[in-house]
């Protein structure tokens, strides 16, 4: 049985619906953050505090990867980024060679990335080779690969080690090597990182080696590079901090096959003549030549030149 409508309903009906004065769509949606807006509490200022501190390690990285190479690597830091895992993962390529890292006493993971278009130019510079363009693979890595890839990753680590002993204080080593990152989670998929792009050139061929940081890892380092100057915590200013002098007698040189077979006791000899100086770097910088000496039970070094003398 059909039901009529009311003289009411029919004049509701009848009436037209009047514009609204905000004539703006209405959201029905919640806001996502984005890049541009990120959801985390670091301002601006930290964030250029983080980059700048950043830049020297970018430069370390140039020089222990040239000198791994013997041959003249550049490593430019790009921008730093905030997004979360989530988006670092589903922006690597496939396969990629994705190094996940402990970092203890930290709870969380970090994790290293290394383009394909990077990789294996370095490990074919490693190999002999850097004479020729190289096209990467798409395959997983072989176990020689594998290998000079952790070899790569450790020469890093240790520059990482040593530039954050006073900010971000932990010991960092390989976990595993994936080559797909969407097997791998440090954290969950929503929580925000920072990622920071090193862009590497090596034999005329440029691909970029990223570092993904928890924010909750790195939220000491913040205190730190950014805390109040007398705070206990902060970081040690150039006047009266410390800063890290590293003498380097130079490299050896060795095929790739002869590294399976290096023992404790082994004999390495470089290149260089018995009286060659040592090369001091100040936090990277080369700046000036040393004699290698002894005191009180001690190595150490007499410095002879400046600067203007290093090449």
């Amino acid at each position: 049985m059909s039901e009529s409508l009311s003289q009411q309903e029919r004049e509701l009906l009848s009436t037209p619906i009047r514009p609204n004065s905000d004539t703006s769509p209405l959201n029905v949606f919640p806001t996502v953050g984005s890049r541009d807006e990120p959801h985390s509490d670091i301002t601006d200022e930290q964030l250029a505090a983080i980059d700048a501190f950043h830049q020297s390690v970018a430069k370390r990285f140039s020089i222990v990867l040239s000198d791994l190479l013997q041959q003249i690597v550049d490593v430019q830091l790009q921008p730093l980024a905030i997004d979360t895992y989530s988006k670092f993962i589903f922006s690597r390529t496939s396969p990629t060679c994705l190094v996940t890292l402990n970092a203890r006493p930290l709870r969380d993971q970090l994790g290293i990335d290394f383009a394909p278009n990077v990789l294996y130019p370095l490990i074919d510079c490693m190999l002999g080779g850097g004479r020729q363009p190289v096209e990467p693979p798409n395959r997983p890595l072989t176990q020689i690969e594998r290998r000079l890839t952790i070899r790569i990753t450790n020469v890093l680590l240790n520059e990482l080690h040593d530039a954050w002993e006073h900010v971000l204080a932990v010991d960092l080593s390989i976990d595993q090597i994936e080559t797909n990152a969407q097997r791998v989670r440090i954290v969950a998929p929503a929580e925000e990182t920072i990622t920071m792009t090193f862009r590497t050139r090596v034999s005329d061929q440029t691909g970029d080696i990223t570092l993904c940081l928890p924010l909750r890892a790195v939220h000491k380092m913040i205190a730190r590079l950014c805390g109040p100057a007398d705070s206990a915590t902060s970081m040690p200013s150039p006047q009266s901090g410390m800063c890290q002098l590293r003498a380097t007698l130079g490299p050896i040189h060795i095929h790739a096959s002869d590294l399976p077979r290096l023992r404790p006791g082994e004999l390495l000899i470089t290149d260089l003549p018995s009286d060659a100086k040592a090369t001091i770097c100040i936090d990277g910088e080369p700046r000036f030549l040393a004699r290698p000496a002894s005191l009180q039970g001690r190595k150490a070094v007499v410095i002879e030149s400046s600067n203007s003398d290093v090449a």
